[in-house]
C-alpha cells in the first residue's frame, strides 16, 4: 500500500495508478458477505476498504491525504464519484454482481459513491459544503 502511494506521489501520468489501486483495495476487500453487510447496516463499502488497508493510521493518513488532495480529480472525481466505473469494479465478482443487479443494490450503491465522496472531501479540505 504504501509503495503504491508513493508510486502515486512520484508520477506524471495518475489514472492508471489510481485505477490500480482502487481496483485492488476493492477486489481485495469486497466480498458477497461484506457487500451484503455493508447494504443492510448502510455502511461506505468504498470508506470500508480504503480503512481495511490501515489508510487512517497516523503515520499513513497524511500521505494518503496528500495524494488525495494533489489527484483529487483522478482519484475522487473521475473515479470515486463515477458510479458505473465502481459498478463496474465490484461486479467483477458475480456473487456481487447479483446483489448490485437489485433495485436494494443499485440504491445502495450510488449513495455509498455520495458518501464517499462526501467523507473523502472532508477528509481532504476538512468541513464544509461539497458539490454534489
Amino acid at each position: 500500500m504504501a509503495k503504491s502511494l508513493e508510486q502515486l506521489l512520484q508520477t506524471n501520468k495518475p489514472n492508471a495508478l489510481v485505477e490500480r489501486f482502487i481496483r485492488w483495495a476493492l477486489t481485495n476487500y469486497v466480498t458477497e458477505e461484506n457487500l451484503i453487510d455493508a447494504i443492510q447496516k448502510n455502511l461506505d463499502i468504498l470508506a470500508l476498504s480504503l480503512n481495511h488497508f490501515h489508510l487512517g493510521h497516523p503515520l499513513v493518513a497524511p500521505v494518503f491525504k496528500l495524494a488525495l488532495q494533489m489527484f483529487w480529480t483522478e482519484f475522487v472525481e473521475n473515479y470515486i464519484a463515477d458510479v458505473p466505473k465502481i459498478y463496474k469494479v465490484l461486479s467483477e465478482k458475480q456473487a456481487c454482481k447479483v446483489i448490485l443487479d437489485t433495485p436494494e443494490g443499485v440504491d445502495y450503491l450510488n449513495r455509498c459513491c455520495k458518501a464517499s465522496y462526501e467523507s473523502l472531501y472532508t477528509f481532504c479540505w476538512g468541513e464544509g459544503e461539497t458539490e454534489t
